[in-house]
């Protein structure tokens, strides 16, 4: 027997079927070590299927934030203590690590491979993380201990274990070398939040993207840039001068009221030198000399023309920066200024 349905009563189509997230697919990171001769060695490797090689076991430490030290000075008659400062100490790091061959020929192979490239006498080896997306990070350190070997669960040879512990005295990460050029002779204007630009009428595209800095150079002898660092503490940059003719150049970080001039007239627009200032801790030296590709050869100590020797970083966060050329009287300021610098951060 039908069953009369009234027409004006709305019919409940049911729950929405929900959207089904893609998944996305990750690529296994990687972990690499390379001497301080160069060599390397994949530490990730896939020993599955007869494969011999290295694996990383769970159970690596020391990727995640530095140690710190807190100065606390107690107070001699009052209840708590005094903040005096905090400091990052030098990082240990610890790699459980698997090693296996389907021989024992192959095994003595890799093993002292890995024996030879973690020798600390060869100087700071880098050890680098490399996630799924492609992006890297980088510690420099120096290895310690754990391969001293035992191999009583051995396995008929065919496999063995170490802890590797490692240690770093500059205890922060390092993303990739990130490097900008602009001319100072030429008006220009570059946005590195995606790496392009427009310089002359025709596309800029930059070694790697900047995320946060913009300059404009409508006066030629000066140029003020907005740089927002992408680590996770302050950053000593590496900066280059090519093609220099002026009567000095002065970098003040407006932000933070620091600055420093060199007072060095010169006129390098034929004869190829270059002056470099490096900022970075340890290093703290302006010298005129030589590019061959990458390599910069020193040549002139221009330390007794920097009048102002405050070399500031880059602070974390936003920043304004200017950069001004002055002229030698009767011409026409010059230069080609590039800033290298490589974010840095607490972890891997």
């Amino acid at each position: 027997m039908p069953i009369p349905v009234r027409l004006d009563v709305p019919v409940d189509p049911g729950p929405e079927t929900p959207d089904i997230p893609a998944i996305e697919r990750w690529r296994r990171s990687e972990i690499t070590w390379t001497s301080g001769n160069g060599g390397s060695v994949l530490l990730t490797g896939d020993i599955s299927g007869w494969n011999a090689g290295v694996v990383v076991q769970p159970g690596i430490k020391g990727f995640d934030a530095p140690p710190y030290d807190l100065q606390l000075e107690e107070f001699p008659s009052l209840d708590g203590s005094y903040y005096r400062g905090v400091r990052a100490q030098h990082r240990e790091l610890m790699i459980p690590l698997f090693m296996w061959a389907p021989d024992r020929r192959r095994l003595l192979e890799i093993k002292r491979r890995v024996l030879n490239l973690f020798n600390p006498k060869k100087g700071l080896g880098t050890l680098r993380v490399t996630e799924g997306d492609g992006s890297s990070r980088t510690i420099r350190c120096y290895y310690a201990s754990g391969l001293e070997g035992d191999e009583q669960d051995a396995g008929q040879f065919t496999y063995c274990k170490f802890g590797v512990v490692l240690q770093a005295p500059d205890p922060f990460w390092y993303g990739d070398n990130i490097s900008l050029v602009f001319d100072r002779s030429t008006p220009n204007t570059v946005n590195f939040y995606d790496g392009r630009g427009v310089r002359n009428g025709e596309p800029v595209i930059t070694p790697e993207p900047f995320l946060g800095m913009h300059i404009s150079t409508d006066v030629p002898s000066q140029s003020s840039i907005q740089i927002s660092i992408s680590g996770d503490e302050d950053t000593w940059p590496l900066w280059t001068i090519k093609d220099y003719k002026g009567a000095g150049v002065t970098l003040n970080n407006e932000t933070t009221g620091e600055s420093f001039h060199l007072s060095y007239e010169a006129d390098n627009t034929t004869n190829g030198k270059v002056i470099r200032v490096d900022t970075r801790p340890g290093k703290k030296w302006v010298y005129e000399g030589v590019m061959n590709g990458v390599e910069f050869t020193r040549e002139t100590n221009l330390w007794p023309h920097l009048e102002a020797r405050d070399l500031w970083p880059i602070p974390e966060g936003e920043s304004s920066a200017r950069i001004q050329i002055h002229a030698i009287p009767g011409s026409e300021p010059k230069g080609t200024v590039a800033l290298d610098y490589m974010p840095k951060f607490l972890g891997a």
